[in-house]
């Protein structure tokens, strides 16, 4: 497993190249973007203990964007056969590479579901009421002021010791899962008890941020999530929904769920 050291603006793969490696950020920041019309966009960044270029093990296709350090920056490249030989002796090491694919899967397919279902609408006549949600980033990145989200349950009065504010972001919700083995499918900051018949999905929705500014997005959830009052999942006319100024009322699955957080941002 070879270490590679990167100085504060230096390129470590670029969009279009060709690579088979993955790699292991061990200590810096490093930033991912792609190439618009109007120049660079970023799509997130990587913190220590986070993989990127993942997809070099798995595609011979060229890079779908760039990385870049954005400090000092130490990683480790990992290429199919150190894979072999190393990471899956490492269970610690694994789990780390198996939790981000399987986030990678999720997102895919609920982007995939969406799809579908906008087309039978399409097919049936009917009107969906907003657009499909646009691609997410898939990576950390620090949520800083003006960006200052906090969240609460909603039966709790603000202040109170179970006010927890988002300190990056994607911030992911899901129902909690005492298997540690089955964990490991439900990557999660935020995990909350529920039972049977549940209103939770293991990984049910996000906080995140694009264009648009910061978003609820639902992650695949078997019921959906209700933001304001609206509706999102895969079967609804959309997957995620902007977030306002002040506080926000977010109802985790249907409308007689007793999970309900408010999300102040601000």
């Amino acid at each position: 497993m070879a270490t590679k050291h990167f100085k504060a603006g230096e390129i470590i793969f670029k969009e279009g190249e060709h690579s088979s490696e993955a790699y292991f950020l061990v200590l810096g920041t490093v930033e991912i973007s792609i190439e618009g019309p109007d120049g660079p966009h970023v799509l997130g960044r990587v913190g220590a203990g986070e993989i990127f270029g993942e997809m070099g093990l798995i595609t011979d296709r060229p890079r779908s964007a760039t990385a870049r350090a954005l400090e000092g920056t130490t990683v480790e490249s990992i290429d199919e056969g150190i894979f072999e030989q190393s990471i899956l002796r490492h269970p610690d090491r694994l789990r780390t590479y198996l939790t981000t694919l399987f986030d990678r899967l999720r997102s895919t397919d609920t982007l995939l579901q969406r799809e579908l279902a906008q087309r039978v609408a399409v097919s049936k006549g009917d009107t969906l009421h907003a657009a499909t949600s646009k691609a997410r980033s898939h990576h950390r990145t620090n949520c800083a002021p003006p960006c200052r989200i906090r969240l609460r349950p909603a039966n709790l009065a603000a202040g109170h010791r179970e006010e927890a504010e988002v300190t990056e972001l994607p911030f992911r919700i899901g129902r909690a899962f005492g298997d540690a083995g089955v964990a490991l499918f439900a990557k999660n900051d935020l995990s909350i008890t529920d039972e049977p018949p549940y209103h939770i999905s293991r990984n049910h929705c996000e906080i995140d941020v694009d264009g648009d500014g910061v978003v609820l997005r639902d992650r695949g959830s078997t019921l959906g999530t209700i933001v304001n009052g609206a509706a999102i999942g895969i079967h609804e006319g959309a997957i995620q929904a902007v977030l306002k100024q002040g506080e926000n009322a977010v109802i985790l699955g249907s409308e007689d769920s007793r999970h309900r957080l408010l999300i102040t941002l601000g």
